[in-house]
């Protein structure tokens, strides 16, 4: 495990480097995706960072809150590298609204499947109920990972924030 991730990790070092220095390409660095209002199905006109234990944003109309944003992390196939999911959550609704993968150093072409629209969809319009884990695509310790680090946003969002703390 360690050396195979440690090998692709040098053949895309390699990848990049013979770009940038050889062909003389732009090498893009890769962007981290953040949630956003829309990116996240929430209503609201703004995403503001609430204090917490858990990394939180309320998405907010005027002064009402209309929703969470909750991040939470779990180890997939590299238990030292986790997988940071951020979790919507439409207060009118009580459901999750979507989640976006933020982070995760899964294996390239197996367990980044996670990061696919499918596996987000699994998620979207769920009742804010642990989550029974479903193995998406042959990616079994990805899709465990980050069902994981679901189950522990919905957690902290029902212990903490439901009802608009």
């Amino acid at each position: 495990t360690v050396s195979s991730f440690a090998v692709a990790n040098a053949v895309n070092i390699a990848v990049n480097f013979h770009k940038e220095n050889i062909l003389g390409e732009e090498v893009a660095e890769e962007v981290k995706p953040e949630p956003t209002i829309e990116n996240m199905k929430l209503t609201g006109d703004t995403l503001e960072e609430i204090d917490g234990e858990m990394m939180t944003l309320a998405a907010k109309t005027g002064d009402e809150i209309t929703g969470y944003v909750v991040y939470a992390e779990n180890p997939g196939y590299y238990p030292e590298m986790p997988i940071t999911v951020a979790v919507g959550f439409d207060l009118a609704t009580d459901t999750i609204s979507n989640i976006l993968i933020v982070n995760q150093n899964e294996t390239k072409g197996i367990g980044d499947v996670i990061e696919e629209d499918g596996f987000s969809a699994l998620f979207q319009g769920k009742e804010t109920v642990a989550q029974e884990i479903q193995i998406y695509s042959g990616a079994t310790l990805s899709s465990e990972g980050s069902y994981k680090a679901v189950n522990k946003a919905i957690d902290y969002y029902n212990a903490t924030l439901k009802g608009g703390n």
